[in-house]
């Protein structure tokens, strides 16, 4: 990628939650066509949502072009808003979703200070393939101060799931999903890589 460059969503000099929302709903739209297939919608819908203490963008050529937040007991990713769900996907569709997505984006991380979680890793399209994710959270891990790291993966996500072997993630538990036919996937890895202990 020409003129890669990493900085936390926190530094950058003006607002770019418009642009996070776009990355996001390009990683995430599998899942997020289910709400609205408009792209437009879901990125106004979740713009403002991104907790800019915790994410880091990667950069090509003043584009954003990936993100990934590094999460801890202090704050997570995403500050929901049930009111701009209601907007955008009417009242009762709107309340049922932000009552599902807050069950997975808004519960507390009761880790120790050293510990962080990976999520909401999401590149655009065209790049993947390229290495951005994999730099960007080497980037993220080589900045923090964290000696332990945690994240979730799907065991569908296979391409993922060797990246993060590649980096020292090792797999510590798994849990089979309830709902494996309307998710597309049957069981969430869950993976930790501890700073203190070189890749072998």
């Amino acid at each position: 990628m020409e003129n890669l460059t990493f900085v936390k969503m926190s530094d950058c000099p003006k607002n770019v939650q418009k642009e996070v929302a776009a990355v996001f709903v390009e990683g995430y739209y599998n899942d997020l066509s289910q709400l609205n297939k408009n792209k437009e919608v879901l990125v106004e819908a979740l713009e403002g949502s991104f907790n800019p203490d915790v994410f880091y963008l990667a950069y090509s050529n003043d584009k954003i072009i990936g993100i990934n937040a590094c999460s801890n007991n202090k704050g997570r990713a995403l500050n929901l808003d049930k009111q701009k769900f209601r907007k955008h996907f009417g009242l009762i569709k709107g309340s049922i979703i932000y009552s599902i997505m807050i069950k997975e984006f808004h519960y507390h991380l009761d880790y120790p200070d050293n510990k962080a979680y990976i999520e909401c890793v999401a590149t655009l399209p065209e790049t993947r393939g390229k290495g951005v994710a994999t730099k960007l959270m080497q980037f993220i891990i080589d900045s923090e101060t964290y000696t332990e790291y945690e994240l979730e993966v799907t065991d569908t996500n296979t391409s993922a799931r060797k990246i993060y072997e590649k980096m020292g993630f090792v797999t510590f538990k798994t849990v089979p999903e309830k709902k494996s036919k309307s998710r597309g996937f049957n069981e969430r890895i869950y993976m930790k890589y501890n700073k203190n202990k070189p890749v072998s």
